[in-house]
């Protein structure tokens, strides 16, 4: 064997071919694993017949929990002498390293049959010696199908490959040494200044990230217009480390994956919460979102389903689309990871936040932990423009989204194949975004959208916005406090900008106060005016937007919990986390400010059908309530405005539209919206509508045809022939493939959808016998829609039912009314 390989993996056994499946049994313990070969062509030929004893040189693929998937050879001889030892020595560098579970995940490098890198999981009993970024030389033993290390040898660390380069210094550094705003960040550049960086690399402008558990300044390093990694550098003591990102490979061809498209949901299914959806789009494996769900005992997204991700896209940071990304990055340390800039900026925040809570809640260990965390944020890209191609074949174009700042629409195009995904999306022009524009969305084979609102309009904005502040003003005028609950990243600053901005708070001396989350959201928009609306921008060059002691109101920002009576102390506005009045300092005021007659609190938006803010939506003054263990007696008045950031039933319909997809897929809503949602005329008649369930995989890999095993129909896109008196309307045998689904009865039911494609629906002998009108079974109830059961307080929701069936839920029809 060759022995100048950086990474030596031989084998010993014999290849079996099981159902046209390769294989590789070990001789040493019989285990077997998928085998593959690792080229057009090895060397020598592959053998007509497979001796017993034969030795391999392969490159193993390893998933994140150490076990080995399956083996790929590029090299064998057969062996006439006595069994040999296997060989693991593996040449590379350290990528992440779990002391929980004893793994380290490892970079190798190989040089045969072509120079390439591999991620790798190994397990080990001293994982203390091992840290992120060194260069190893590890031995290991195979236990079944799992690699043990058994040796180690550390070669050099990343800081001293860094000085070790030998280019000269580029003057740019110098320059920038200069020009740096304070002596803390001129110091940052003569770090990398000493550390003998290449010429050609571009260093953009440090951001000094307070937040991390150890702080430090964060610099992105561009080459020939595309980020190629960052530096993470430290003053005291002066320290440089690197991350160099990997640079995308084609994925090897295989034809029947150039036409794949399949949609699983891994979280918001039927449901909000956990955003995260697998997307296998050619040859690549694809996430998008990887959030986490607020309550209950499984708050993470179903990452089992995952393979080995090619790529995670990120559309915005609130917790529901973002809070797993430090538990996605352990399982997978090797995926790119991407967002848009004003993400990234607002994710700093969000998930240390997202971090503290969970460190205070004594009932459940912690998702993740600060270094996880600092490595995530760390490795998280921004994207390098609104269309880019992070693998060879895939574009990915991102649409300014509207519903926060930095939110963004996906849009995937691999050949032939798209898709488009809204994340959460707004049409209306806010204080802090722009609506999305209709304009940019382009069509899409498939559409995923959100449909929190699926079944319901949002009145005028602009009435909800005067209305608020009408509200606001009557109270202080009466010498009272107002309590907003809000979210802290986007509903707060919109409320911030708004009653500073409006005619009618022109002039008021009460103070805003803003306090938890909000403020440090807040102090972010403040230092990236650069993501706001223009509006906002001009206004900043006036006075400060957000934070001011001597704006007309005044804002200020409580920094201390004992700051918090003084903000009651006379008439004020209080604008604090959490906007459902489930914990943070919200909680406090409204503890208060719930007890005093010329006090009020005014819920902006969506609350939880379990959380306070929904509960005293309803009461009545005089009413007891329970808020964090405090028994109160209702005196103040409770409102509710409509400044939702996310899309109404209208404006889904005019989206659903203009992207005109074959295929619908309703996700981030409740069964009861979505359901509503889907119903609508027009998308019947028009689209495939699919409202899956957690792990439902939707697969359009097939061009003219789709089984929807919920509605039994079959839809195909069609050339129609004309002769003199008839059309006729060709379809395949093969096209028809289960026939059992047609032949029950021999009629079919046929509509047009759009885009010249044509929906066959089989007509089951229960529908075709004659059913009583008057009878109440679920032919005559209004929730029986193409077969399917549509109550979403039956038991039978979303299944095919007997259209004589019965259920307890029946409604009458419109026809019987």
């Amino acid at each position: 064997m060759d022995q100048t390989n950086t990474t030596i993996c031989t084998v010993i056994g014999r290849v079996e071919t099981v159902d046209n499946d390769r294989q590789f049994v070990f001789d040493l313990d019989g285990t077997a694993l998928p085998f593959s070969i690792g080229g057009q062509d090895i060397n020598p030929p592959w053998p007509t017949e497979m001796q017993t004893n034969q030795q391999w040189s392969v490159i193993p693929k390893i998933d994140s929990q150490g076990q080995i998937i399956s083996l790929k050879g590029w090299y064998y001889q057969a062996l006439d002498s006595e069994l040999l030892d296997e060989q693991w020595q593996f040449k590379g560098q350290i990528q992440q390293i779990s002391k929980r579970h004893g793994r380290v995940f490892f970079i190798a490098e190989f040089q045969h049959p072509k120079p390439q890198k591999t991620v790798l999981t190994f397990l080990t009993d001293e994982v203390e010696k091992f840290s992120p970024n060194e260069l190893w030389q590890i031995t290991a033993s195979r236990q079944g199908n799992i690699l043990v290390i058994t040796d180690s040898k550390k070669l050099t660390h990343a800081q001293e490959k860094i000085n070790s380069i030998k280019a000269p210094i580029s003057r740019s550094i110098a320059v920038q040494r200069q020009l740096a705003k304070d002596a803390h960040e001129q110091s940052a550049w003569a770090v990398l200044e000493e550390s003998g960086l290449p010429e050609d690399w571009q260093i953009q402008k440090p951001v000094w990230r307070s937040q991390s558990q150890h702080p430090y300044w964060e610099f992105v390093v561009w080459q020939e217009e595309r980020s190629v990694g960052k530096l993470k550098v430290s003053i005291d003591p002066p320290s440089c480390e690197i991350i160099e990102f990997a640079i995308p490979v084609p994925k090897e061809f295989y034809p029947e994956k150039e036409k794949r498209l399949n949609i699983t949901p891994l979280g918001a299914a039927r449901s909000i919460g956990a955003s995260c959806f697998r997307v296998l789009i050619g040859p690549y494996e694809v996430v998008m979102d990887t959030g986490t769900r607020p309550k209950g005992s499984d708050p993470l997204p179903s990452f089992e389903y995952l393979e080995n991700p090619d790529l995670l896209l990120i559309t915005h940071a609130h917790q529901d689309h973002i809070g797993g990304l430090p538990v996605f990055h352990r399982l997978f340390p090797a995926t790119p990871m991407f967002c848009s800039a004003g993400t990234y900026e607002i994710a700093q925040i969000m998930l240390q936040d997202g971090l503290k809570v969970q460190e205070r809640n004594e009932d459940t260990e912690a998702l993740f932990n600060a270094d996880e965390l600092d490595r995530s944020l760390f490795n998280l890209q921004t994207t390098p423009s609104q269309e880019f191609e992070p693998l060879p074949g895939l574009i990915v174009k991102m649409i300014p989204a509207g519903h926060i700042v930095g939110a963004m629409c996906i849009h995937l195009q691999y050949g032939d194949r798209s898709l488009l995904y809204t994340g959460d999306y707004s049409l209306t022009n806010s204080n802090t975004t722009k609506g999305l524009r209709l304009e940019d969305l382009p069509t899409a084979d498939i559409l995923i959208t959100e449909g929190t609102y699926g079944n319901i309009n949002h009145p005028a904005r602009k009435e909800q916005e005067r209305g608020l502040v009408e509200s606001v003003v009557e109270v202080i005028k009466n010498g009272g406090n107002v309590l907003i609950p809000a979210f802290a990243l986007g509903r707060a600053q919109e409320i911030i900008l708004m009653l500073k901005r409006h005619a009618l708070m022109q002039g008021t001396k009460a103070p805003i106060y803003v306090d938890g989350l909000v403020r440090r959201v807040t102090d972010t928009f403040q230092e990236h005016l650069e993501f706001l609306p223009e509006g906002v921008q001009n206004y900043a060059k006036t006075q400060s937007p957000f934070f001011s002691s001597t704006s007309s109101p005044p804002v200020i920002s409580i920094e201390h919990p004992r700051e918090r009576p003084l903000a009651m102390a006379k008439p004020s506005i209080i604008i604090a986390s959490s906007g459902m009045l489930k914990g943070g300092p919200s909680v406090y005021y409204a503890q208060t400010l719930l007890e005093r007659s010329n006090a009020a609190i005014f819920i902006s938006g969506y609350v939880d059908e379990e959380s306070p803010g929904r509960y005293i939506q309803g009461i009545t003054t005089g009413e007891a309530i329970e808020i964090d263990g405090k028994e109160i007696i209702v005196r103040a008045q409770v409102k509710k405005f409509s400044l939702s950031a996310h899309v109404d039933k209208a404006a889904i319909g005019q989206v659903v539209e203009k992207v005109k997809p074959k295929h619908l897929i309703l996700i981030h809503g409740s069964p009861y919206a979505l359901n509503g949602l889907a119903s609508s005329s027009d998308f019947k008649s028009n689209y495939q509508v699919h409202i899956p369930e957690l792990g439902e995989s939707i697969d359009i890999t097939s061009e003219s045809l789709l089984l929807s095993e919920a509605g039994k129909r079959k839809v195909f896109e069609v050339e129609i022939s004309e002769t003199e008196d008839a059309f006729w309307i060709p379809i395949s045998k093969e096209e028809i493939g289960e026939t059992s689904l047609f032949t029950s009865t021999g009629v079919l039911t046929l509509q047009w959808l759009k885009g010249g494609r044509l929906m066959l629906t089989p007509v089951t002998s229960s529908q075709k016998k004659s059913i009583d009108p008057e009878l109440e079974c679920c032919q005559n109830c209004s929730q029986f829609l193409d077969e399917i059961c549509n109550c979403v307080q039956s038991s039978l929701f979303g299944s095919i039912v007997d259209p004589a069936g019965k259920c307890p839920e029946f409604e009458l029809t419109d026809s019987q009314e």
